[in-house]
């Protein structure tokens, strides 16, 4: 249901859980200019409010409910950067005399949203800079691991358009920029104008979180988020060679795999992508480590939403063009039929086993009602796993053609 235009409020029962999961998701557009602000406020709001100053405050208070939580998360889905606040709580039915909490952490969220620490207009300039510090702590760390910042740098190459260039977790070189002025400023801003859904998970009374919830002062918005991205092909192979001194190499590879956009053959992307590496059974795995012995490890991983398959090794310096050829061997494989049904049936059965693992965590049910409301009707689950079923290898072979190299990125390391 809408409490107001762009602001959506969805219930999913389960009455199973011990808990009950609150979460509010800000969908804004992924920008280079905005990303590390937005991933400053995702920091800040789990610090303190005007009624609870410190850290130390604030969770005595979530303590004293019971032991709630709360939480953010940033992520990225095509050109939309997400920012979740998750508070989670004891459902009535287990606390000592079954207090009910809904009021009390509804209340808390209000403090918040709309009174967090703020003066003249501004965080609090010691929780801020703190924060800040542990955000640029947080990026040097992932510059230093090869295997996370040499993937920054294959999307860097690969994506057209720049904003997506950049990571949803901030970039180092906008940090310093960043003041509590600006974050705050961003954080009104995603409040009156971003997409907001709030997610109810677990058994409560309906009625009640509604009159709790459109007591908050949500305004209309008209932002509409762009969930998914396709960029035209290029011609030739756009390859950057990067130095550095380090023990093991790492070869990237960005593939350009936009289908037709239909659920078939999204979910025969997905299965492509199983066989090709995403399971000890897969052919990088099998073939190019296992059996070749080139590469210390070896995957892939694919966004539907981009069209993005990225390829990833890590080998000796002097392996690059055996590598190369190999992974080619592998893709052949695929376009051109030339695998096992076996295969096939095994990478089917272990996409079900994860599926199914999944489904009654938070976050896999939150993600099925976002995408529904956004995107449109999803397939069931159910539905879900006779389609899956139906993929043949036909399909593999015909998805298979879509993939096409566009960007390479070596580090190479020593000797």
């Amino acid at each position: 249901m809408k409490l107001a235009e762009g602001v959506n409020l969805h219930f999913i029962k389960k009455p199973g859980y011990k808990m009950n999961h609150i979460t509010f998701r800000f969908s804004g557009a992924h920008l280079e200019k905005t990303v590390t602000r937005r991933v400053l406020v995702a920091q800040m709001l789990t610090t303190a409010t005007k009624k609870y100053p410190t850290s130390l405050e604030f969770r005595k208070k979530l303590a004293s409910l019971y032991g709630a939580s709360l939480s953010t998360n940033v992520s990225t889905i095509g050109k939309t950067h997400r920012v979740d606040i998750e508070i989670s709580f004891m459902r009535d039915a287990y606390t000592f005399h079954k207090e009910p909490l809904l009021e009390s952490i509804v209340n808390v969220l209000k403090e918040v949203l709309y009174a967090p620490l703020v003066s003249s207009f501004q965080y609090n300039q010691k929780v801020f800079s703190l924060e800040k510090n542990n955000l640029k702590r947080y990026l040097e760390a992932e510059e230093e691991d090869i295997f996370y910042s040499s993937q920054l740098d294959l999307q860097r190459l690969y994506y057209q358009d720049d904003d997506l260039k950049a990571s949803p977790y901030g970039e180092l070189s906008n940090i310093e920029a960043e003041t509590p002025y600006s974050a705050y400023q961003e954080f009104q801003r995603m409040l009156q104008q971003d997409c907001i859904d709030i997610f109810v998970v677990g058994e409560v009374d309906d009625y009640r979180v509604i009159q709790l919830l459109s007591q908050l002062p949500f305004d209309d918005r008209f932002n509409g988020i762009v969930l998914k991205y396709r960029q035209s092909i290029q011609n030739t192979v756009n390859v950057v060679t990067n130095r550095r001194q380090v023990q093991q190499s790492v070869l990237q590879l960005g593939y350009r795999c936009q289908v037709n956009q239909s659920k078939e053959d999204n979910l025969a992307l997905a299965v492509l992508s199983g066989m090709l590496g995403n399971f000890t059974h897969s052919l990088l795995f099998t073939d190019v480590r296992e059996r070749l012995g080139i590469t210390y490890n070896i995957g892939c991983q694919l966004d539907v939403y981009t069209g993005l398959l990225n390829i990833y090794a890590g080998i000796d310096k002097k392996n690059r063009r055996q590598v190369l050829n190999a992974i080619n061997k592998q893709l052949f494989k695929l376009k051109s039929g030339r695998f096992s049904n076996e295969l096939l049936e095994q990478t089917k059965s272990l996409l079900k086993t994860t599926k199914l693992m999944m489904t009654d965590k938070v976050s896999y049910n939150v993600e099925k009602v976002y995408l529904n409301e956004h995107l449109g009707s999803r397939l069931s689950l159910e539905e879900w796993l006779t389609e899956l079923d139906k993929v043949s290898k036909e399909d593999i072979s015909r998805i298979a053609r879509y993939i096409k190299l566009q960007s390479l990125y070596f580090i190479e390391g020593r000797d």
